[in-house]
């Protein structure tokens, strides 16, 4: 009996450590996922769609989130502008949503103001490996699922900086038989369409031009925090627009530039290979002051709220 009572004892003691056991599961799952906030960073890049076209005929291709791109025919030229005969690979890069903006950094800020998009996409040709460009004079048709209705939406260019993509407005312009970089709104189909002359980033935005202050985000994480293992976003609330905001330094993030709109805070770090993050909403105002906790997260769970951002 003694015997029987030590047996007993044993076996509901293994079931106990089994038990325990897994209810440490979740917590293990946080680790192991990214050796540093650049390397979380890099794994949520999207990767861009390539076609492949004819250069001699009038082509028509849509990208995975919408965008639809019409060239007509002969309208590429090598760099020294010889035509581009033959097949013609098409780079395409769609940016559309406040989640591809953050995944990928790429931001539409125009000489350091605040835009509020419409629809993004990076475009690229090349033949044997060379990239071609526009000829003189040509033109293709972009149609983008709207991302925000703004009755002054305009065409932007981007050029790649070292801070980012900087968004150039482009007048409009016509000819006896076009409008061109002029973007127009159909309510139907919820899009914009615009015949554009020339590749490269592009972007549909409205300049706001709401007045701005700065402020402080005194930041509670598990260690420092700092440039290397932390960055944050302003995610504003109702528009289709993100904003990267300076590294913080010792746990403290000082920033000017800020919109006066509704907006959450984003901030994301890693640290010994767990993801943390924090989310505050708020509307700022001048010389505010704001404090934020940190939380281990896994990226799925992350992902499910950098989404449901309104």
């Amino acid at each position: 009996m003694k015997k029987f009572n030590l047996f007993a004892i044993i076996a509901t003691a293994l079931v106990l450590i089994s038990s325990c056991k897994e209810e440490a599961a979740p917590e293990d799952e946080l680790t192991g996922e990214f050796s540093s906030i650049f390397s979380y960073l890099d794994s949520k890049q999207s990767t861009p769609q390539t076609f492949t076209i004819s250069g001699g005929s009038e082509t028509t291709i849509t990208g995975a989130k919408g965008t639809v791109l019409t060239f007509q025919p002969n309208s590429f030229v090598f760099e020294d502008g010889t035509p581009a005969t033959g097949f013609i690979e098409i780079t395409l890069l769609e940016i559309q949503t406040n989640a591809d903006m953050i995944f990928n950094s790429v931001f539409p800020l125009s000489d350091g103001n605040w835009l509020n998009s419409g629809g993004m996409y990076y475009l690229a040709a090349k033949q044997a490996g060379l990239n071609l460009k526009l000829a003189d004079g040509a033109h293709y048709e972009a149609i983008l699922p709207a991302q925000a209705v703004e009755a002054g939406m305009g065409f932007y260019s981007g050029t790649e900086t070292d801070e980012g993509i900087d968004w150039e407005f482009i007048a409009p312009y016509g000819d006896s038989v076009n409008l061109y970089n002029f973007m127009t709104y159909y309510d139907i189909s919820n899009t914009y369409a615009v015949l554009c002359d020339s590749i490269g980033w592009c972007n549909c935005d409205y300049f706001s031009g709401d007045p701005t202050v700065s402020c402080t985000f005194n930041l509670d994480g598990p260690t420092t925090l700092s440039v290397f293992n932390t960055v944050a976003f302003a995610v504003l609330d109702g528009e289709n627009a993100v904003f990267p905001l300076n590294s913080p330094i010792a746990d403290v993030i000082t920033q000017d530039n800020l919109g006066v709109v509704p907006m959450h805070i984003l901030v994301i770090s890693v640290i010994d290979e767990i993801l943390y993050y924090g989310v505050a909403p708020l509307t700022p105002e001048a010389g505010g002051v704001y404090n934020m906790t940190l939380t281990a997260t896994t990226e799925a769970e992350l992902d499910e709220i950098i989404l449901s951002l309104p």
